[in-house]
């Protein structure tokens, strides 16, 4: 599965968390910047200058059954957004069998909640083409009340080997490992939860277009077990070869693009996120808006709560002290400190405390031509 080989490497050794990456790094005087790579061994062999001729939907469709022939029992995580509603209705519209269906929501009165409204839940509910299909909705933040922050109660967690999410909202991505534990005790056969990732990353430099991935994408969903993404899988480049093919060409005959340009960047508004969604194929969502939130829900959440009640820290601190704790000796830490400004990978906030580049680091580079 493709999510065991997305990691951070620095001499020599592998990390699925930037946070040990970085301590290791600096813990042993390393004299090289922490590296982020994605199944590149792989991704490098493959042709990405030629546009598959293959159209996007027949690729999306034999995607969809090829997952479906490969596993006894699939699990598909929904949000509603542009991401998983597409996925999902191709599955729809072939009536392939989905096992279950798990669905990540907000009670309406929690900051942000829009993103993640329980009417999606009400409407895969009423509106589910399979009567068979386990739909399971998880109150979010009960969920991190009552799993997670027993994890967060030793303040290494930040630590852990396996991926976590950076903040303390949880994601049902973010800390999947928990929900896997549950799925292995229920299903005994060969399953998988499949992940509507990912919308894909382009960069032109200088009238060149590569493809690549960044870390800040996915550093919550590094060495997932049983876990599939659906747009990205080494069973069918072609389909992510596609989409930045897509992107490209949309970009570079619209709106004539010439020169350096990020997608990342471009990203940083809905009106640019929903054209950009729509340029890979991304159609629409079930609950309108509901994507843009979700992609900038952390933001959502601080903006919604500090203007009723302050600095969003103080709800951060009374949600989970010990993991604000973790974060400010972890960005506090001088001999790790060093070592990131050292490699720029920090930015400063107005409190002195570190955090990562808001630009994230970028896997290789592919060549997708001019």
């Amino acid at each position: 599965m493709i999510t065991k080989q997305i990691y951070y490497k620095v001499c020599e050794h592998k990390f699925y968390n930037l946070y040990s990456a970085c301590d290791f790094a600096a813990s042993f005087f390393c004299h090289e910047p922490v590296k982020f790579y994605f199944n590149d061994e792989k991704f490098q062999s493959y042709n990405w200058q030629s546009e598959p001729e293959t159209s996007f939907k027949e690729l999306m469709i034999k995607r969809a059954l090829q997952i479906r022939e490969k596993y006894k029992k699939i699990i598909l995580f929904f949000s509603g957004g542009t991401d998983s509603w597409l996925m999902y209705k191709i599955f729809r519209d072939l009536k392939i069998k989905i096992d279950e269906i798990v669905i990540g929501y907000h009670n309406d009165n929690f900051p942000g909640a829009y993103g993640y409204s329980n009417q999606i839940v009400k409407w895969m509910h009423k509106h589910h083409y399979d009567n068979d299909t386990k739909i399971t909705p998880v109150d979010r933040l009960f969920f991190a009340k009552n799993y997670i922050q027993q994890k967060w109660r030793n303040s290494n967690f930040i630590f852990d080997e396996k991926s976590i999410s950076g903040h303390p909202f949880f994601s049902l991505t973010s800390d999947a490992n928990e929900l896997n534990k549950k799925f292995q005790e229920h299903y005994k056969e060969k399953w998988c939860m499949i992940l509507g990732a990912e919308k894909p990353y382009v960069v032109c430099r200088k009238g060149e277009w590569y493809a690549t991935h960044l870390d800040k994408q996915y550093n919550h969903m590094m060495a997932l077990d049983n876990c599939e993404f659906f747009y990205i899988s080494e069973d069918l480049p072609d389909l992510h070869i596609k989409q930045h093919h897509m992107i490209k060409n949309f970009f570079k005959q619209k709106l004539k693009i010439e020169s350096d340009w990020d997608s990342g960047s471009w990203c940083n508004n809905s009106m640019n996120y929903y054209m950009f969604a729509n340029a890979c194929g991304r159609e629409d969502e079930l609950l309108s808006g509901a994507s843009y939130v979700q992609k900038t829900f952390t933001r959502s959440v601080a903006k919604s709560f500090e203007s009723k009640h302050g600095n969003v820290w103080n709800l951060i601190n009374d949600f989970s002290p010990d993991y604000v704790k973790a974060i400010t000796n972890f960005e506090v830490s001088e001999k790790t400190k060093n070592y990131m400004e050292r490699f720029h990978f920090t930015n400063f906030r107005s409190n002195n405390k570190l955090s990562y580049s808001t630009n994230g680091l970028y896997s290789m580079l592919h060549y997708l031509g001019r």
